[in-house]
């Protein structure tokens, strides 16, 4: 732990993929750092804000009194879940509209999101184990053992190097019998995400997609229980598609809270990163790589060719603007927005939930810099669910699904970055300033991570629960 004083500590040891080691700073206040520790040392996840010293939170508690946090453990009853509700259209706007209210943002009225500076206070919390099964879930976990994981659900948390688990999720798929056709399933096949045309299994496709515009379909499709019916119907035909080895892939930004749209036993997965260097990986694609068709970009940056902030500004911009066409990297404190959609990821109302969310009983997270040993500790706990098989996969997939898995994340050469764009990179990434102004903007998202790194080993000792 920093000394009294410090204004910087090696807190994290230093990527392996990184070649600056030692030189670079992460930066973390001893408050949080002490916060952190209170709360494993056993403060409760309900009240952990409470146990965080104001400057942390900034204006935070100001704009969400106590009284005006309720977290909502039935996704299903949120506002951000009605968004995705019936009838909702496949359209970016409607994306956009979950989006906003995922981040605390305007609350929508009716298919599109008003222009009310409302915000929201009910993040979205992962419900405590019931003494037993409901009656209209009868999979459902409950505080003893119970059935495995029929549904995992990857929130995808951008630049985390999650693209590496995805690709896994897709390999998954196959073998677990969760690819359809068009005439299959049309509503589930409309919901998930499409498969290259190069692919030995196109136009079937095999994950639901809970990013882009097909969202509100995918939603819509567990809500159907995958075309079984709702309710105990079609919670009987999920369990005997559980009993019979096949699973449901779930992959995206917007992944938290879909359990509980699936009358079937479910779990969480997500990828954590330091998030410095996520908001530096996000900088580095969006600004100066300009990928995905420089997607995000205003006017003012493509007229001139190119990206004129620097990450500092990138980010205050970001956190400024609503999520939306011109602002496709979103607020900084992205790690605890994911993860406890429906508030203001820079409000203890958020973090307390996200807090709550990522130790659920339900939920594993993997390190981008240790990714490989997490997915090793995933095939450990759940061998018939995670570990590729040689026979359903052929040689060649295998050995796509097993080897170069922990590649470093979005590097200059693989983005295509000019050597001018690589040495603009690396001498803000090098700045201590910089790292300490970029620190302020994620006081939330450092708390969890700290606390994260703390219990990683712990989670693995215990197989998955459910949701």
């Amino acid at each position: 732990m920093a000394e009294a004083g410090a204004d910087r500590a090696p807190l994290l040891p230093p990527a392996d993929d990184a070649p600056r080691g030692s030189r670079i700073a992460r930066v973390a206040s001893v408050a949080t750092v002490l916060a952190t520790c209170a709360f494993l040392a056993g403060a409760s996840l309900g009240g952990f804000a409470s146990h965080l010293p104001a400057a942390r939170l900034g204006d935070a508690r100001a704009n969400h009194p106590a009284n005006s946090c309720a977290p909502a453990s039935d996704f299903r009853a949120t506002s951000c879940a009605a968004i995705f509700g019936p009838g909702a259209a496949a359209t970016e706007k409607t994306v956009e509209a979950f989006a906003a209210c995922a981040q605390g943002g305007p609350i929508p009225r009716g298919r599109a999101a008003t222009s009310s500076p409302t915000t929201s206070s009910t993040p979205y919390r992962i419900p405590a184990p019931a003494s037993s099964p409901s009656p209209s879930n009868p999979n459902a976990s409950s505080a003893g053992p119970g059935p495995g994981p029929f549904a995992y659900a990857f929130v995808h948390i951008p630049k985390t190097g999650g693209s590496t688990l995805a690709t896994r999720w897709t390999i998954l798929a196959r073998q677990s019998g969760a690819c359809v056709s068009e005439a299959e399933d049309p509503e589930r096949h409309a919901g998930s995400f499409p498969l290259d045309p190069a692919h030995e299994l196109f136009p079937r496709r095999c994950v639901l997609d809970a990013s882009t515009r097909a969202a509100p379909v995918a939603f819509a499709s567990l809500r159907s229980n995958l075309g079984h019916g709702p309710g105990e119907t079609g919670a009987r035909a999920l369990e005997r598609d559980r009993l019979a080895g096949r699973r449901v892939w779930i992959k995206g930004e917007f992944a938290m809270g879909a359990c509980d749209e699936l009358d079937a036993p479910c779990a969480y997965v997500t990828v954590l990163r330091d998030p410095v260097e996520r908001l530096l990986s996000h900088w580095k694609y969006v600004c100066l790589a300009g990928a995905e068709g420089r997607e995000g970009w205003p006017r003012r940056w493509l007229e001139r060719d190119s990206c004129d902030l620097d990450p500092y500004q990138f980010w205050v911009r970001g956190r400024a603007m609503p999520w939306g066409r011109k602002n496709k990297q979103g607020h900084p404190e992205a790690l605890v927005a994911r993860l406890a959609p429906g508030a203001d990821p820079s409000g203890a109302c958020a973090l307390d939930a996200a807090l709550a969310n990522l130790f659920s009983r339900c939920s594993k997270y993997l390190l981008t810099d240790r990714v490989d040993e997490g997915l090793d500790a995933l095939e450990a706990i759940a061998p018939g669910d995670f570990e590729p098989r040689l026979d359903d996969l052929g040689r060649r997939g295998f050995r796509a699904a097993t080897s170069q898995r922990s590649r470093r994340v979005n590097d200059g050469d693989a983005l295509g970055l000019s050597e001018e764009a690589k040495r603009r990179f690396d001498a803000y990434a090098d700045d201590p300033k910089m790292r300490r102004k970029l620190e302020s903007l994620v006081p939330n998202s450092r708390t969890l991570y700290e606390a994260a790194l703390e219990r990683y080993d712990e989670q693995w000792k215990t197989p998955f629960g459910t949701c």
